[in-house]
């Protein structure tokens, strides 16, 4: 299901920052330098066994252009709609990773 709410990565990070009350501070890399972070965390993932927010699968996320889902034929053919709000999905996935030890 998807939200008919269009989120930029810009208002993600804001979001999550805001849901977390800290302050955010943003770093545009450039593709090299953000495959080699995605690359560093992934390995020292692996290394240490704890889970991190960036790897190589992320990177390709990070690198596309945008995620846009049209749930407009879902709502119209069987009437289902997402409830759930940008800030509520937030706030639940991170009470979901604090409670799980991920953050």
């Amino acid at each position: 299901m998807a939200s008919p709410e269009v989120v930029t990565a810009r208002q993600l990070a804001t979001e999550i920052a805001a849901c977390m009350n800290v302050r955010t501070l943003p770093l545009p890399l450039p593709v090299a330098a953000l495959w080699l972070v995605c690359f560093a965390q992934e390995t020292l993932s692996r290394l240490t066994g704890k889970p991190s927010v960036l790897s190589l699968q992320k990177f390709a996320e990070l690198r596309a252009p945008g995620w846009v889902c049209d749930s407009s034929l879902l709502r119209r053919e069987v009437g289902c709609q997402c409830s759930t709000t940008l800030k509520q999905g937030i706030a639940d996935t991170l009470k979901w990773y604090r409670r799980e030890k991920w953050i």
